[in-house]
């Protein structure tokens, strides 16, 4: 708990000052409103600093599943708002770059992270009083993994460049020792990666976006842009009038139940790839900030709706729910598909299939 308090006050998301001073001169109920949003933060903090290998009653891992889904959306809005000229597959090699394990793992390492992370099991017999160097019989080593901190542990250990990319083979195991490296633990690269995400899911639940933001800008992901400059590059729509013509807006916006402002932005959204034409995009941009939109408010809606489930079931119903034969269905079920505009005989034949199975 110590190291969470601990992280908690180097990350400094600031405290209303007016709960500090009641917490320092008013009565046991101030006391307890502070409780609520400092001491609560810190048992998040915990948890999100806790590995499942620790074999506790709580882990990183929902907190995670939600920071991995924030993470995506803010990076894509950030990367469609302020890139309008790139193509969907540049925009997710950016994202890629942004985001992934291996950076992660270093905004991680950068911030001394490691020396936070529980990674192992409490084995009393290998227990050693804070600033009292552990002394081992021969007769406790029992082959507990238990970890003791290091300061330079992780920077030259086993976990360096070779171990950056997502999925490799030779992945070490969170706590493996090697001969007499006791006074070393090893982390796999991973583990570090996952517990950036989970301090985000935490800062977003306990703190909502600004928590989250200032977070991430401690962590070092730059997520913020200056509104002007992305305006001033926003790409107009410039629709010829024969494709307006062609769009049946009252009906289209009234199946949406919305109005658009920039109809060139919705002619935009329903555009096939197969179908090209001067001024018009596809719908491929929009594709990729959507997808992280509808990843983000699905794992959010699971995440604070079913509260006791363990993450992987949150995982489960997630792509139950997110699927392309589930937004087929939907998109036919409103009569989106008549307004699609497209030149792919494989793509009508999806969707003929498809009407009689939901009339």
């Amino acid at each position: 708990m110590l190291l969470a308090v601990e992280l908690k006050d180097i990350i400094n998301y600031p405290v209303p000052a007016s709960k500090v001073f009641y917490l320092l001169l008013e009565s046991l109920k101030a006391v307890n409103y502070l409780v609520t949003d400092v001491f609560v933060l810190c048992l998040q903090i915990l948890e999100a600093l806790t590995a499942a290998s620790c074999q506790e009653t709580f882990c990183y891992e929902r907190a995670e599943l939600l920071g991995d889904a924030y993470l995506k959306w803010v990076v894509s809005r950030f990367l469609f708002l302020k890139y309008p000229q790139k193509h969907e597959g540049q925009l997710t090699r950016m994202r890629q770059q942004m985001v992934s394990n291996m950076v992660l793992y270093q905004y991680a390492l950068n911030k001394g992270l490691q020396s936070y992370i529980q990674a192992d099991r409490f084995a009393p017999s290998r227990w050693a009083a804070p600033g009292v160097l552990p002394v081992f019989d021969e007769e406790t080593k029992d082959g507990d993994s238990y970890i003791f901190d290091q300061e330079n542990s992780l920077a030259e250990d086993r976990t360096g460049m070779n171990h950056l990319d997502d999925g490799y083979e030779n992945e070490i195991e969170d706590g493996e020792l090697e001969s007499d490296a006791s006074s070393y633990r090893v982390l796999s690269s991973k583990t570090l990666a996952d517990v950036v995400e989970a301090l985000i899911g935490v800062y977003y639940v306990e703190g909502g976006k600004n928590a989250v933001n200032h977070l991430m800008k401690w962590i070092g992901i730059q997520v913020e842009f200056d509104h002007e400059e992305i305006d001033g590059a926003s790409r107009p729509f410039n629709v010829p009038e024969s494709v307006l013509r062609s769009v049946d807006f009252d009906t289209l916006e009234g199946a949406l139940d919305i109005k658009f402002n920039d109809r060139g932005l919705l002619i935009e959204a329903i555009t096939h790839a197969s179908r090209p034409s001067s001024g018009v995009s596809c719908y491929q941009r929009l594709e990729f900030v959507g997808d992280a939109v509808l990843d983000h408010l699905i794992t959010r809606h699971l995440f604070f709706t079913y509260t006791n489930l363990p993450p992987g079931r949150l995982t489960d119903l997630r792509a139950a729910a997110v699927n392309n034969e589930n937004f087929a269905r939907v998109a036919v079920k409103h009569k989106l598909h008549v307004h699609l505009r497209h030149g792919s005989s494989a793509l009508e034949k999806q969707v003929c299939y498809l009407i009689p199975l939901l009339v």
